[in-house]
């Protein structure tokens, strides 16, 4: 078992409170689990060819409290939320790349991502044939990466499944840049990777 800055052990995910807090389903002080077919990967390109890094170590604390349903929670009035992925759980499918992903991000001093919630309200759901009925969220959030802070909006889906679990899904495009990341290169620069990445998320989660 390894832990991390916030006591995190691997599966753990407490951030379905986001969706149940939104939904009000009456759960007070409620925590989940990421089950194991949960993961996370992030999409990228360089000069040469594109590549993604996935991991399936997804960890974080939740206070989600007891609240009416509404359309719109806040911070302070809704669930207390943080998602961290360590940053050395990714797997580039590469040694090369998992070295030059670490030093990118700056592992040794910043082992994790993070994504603390701030605030949520629900959207309207895409009309469609699709016979998945899901509902749709904006999430608003202060996302970490390699020790720089930003803010940030995500579109979230949230879909109920028959035996009681929730499956969250939903990706953020985001550029190294604004968070002082120099893309890396290699041979001299001739080979350099694009500074647009693209988080993906898909988690199945329940309560515990």
């Amino acid at each position: 078992m390894q832990v991390y800055r916030c006591h995190i052990i691997k599966h753990t995910l407490l951030s379905a409170g986001l969706i149940l807090g939104i939904h009000g389903f009456g759960f007070a002080q409620t925590s989940y689990e990421a089950r194991p077919e949960s993961k996370v990967w992030i999409e990228g390109s360089s000069t040469v060819h594109d590549f993604d890094c996935k991991s399936d170590t997804i960890g974080g604390r939740a206070e989600v409290p007891k609240i009416a349903a509404k359309d719109t929670v806040s911070g302070t009035a809704g669930p207390e939320i943080e998602i961290e992925f360590p940053v050395k759980s990714f797997d580039c499918g590469r040694s090369r790349m998992n070295r030059d992903f670490y030093e990118a991000l700056n592992a040794d001093d910043h082992e994790a991502i993070t994504f603390d919630f701030t605030g949520a309200r629900k959207l309207e759901t895409d009309s469609n044939n699709n016979s998945e009925s899901y509902d749709k969220y904006e999430v608003a959030g202060k996302l970490t990466v390699s020790g720089v802070t930003r803010e940030v909006l995500v579109q979230v889906k949230g879909l109920p499944k028959e035996d009681g679990a929730i499956r969250i899904f939903g990706a953020k495009k985001i550029s190294m840049k604004d968070f002082d990341i120099e893309p890396p290169t290699a041979l001299m620069g001739m080979v350099r990777v694009h500074e647009e990445l693209i988080v993906h998320f898909d988690l199945l989660v329940e309560s515990k």
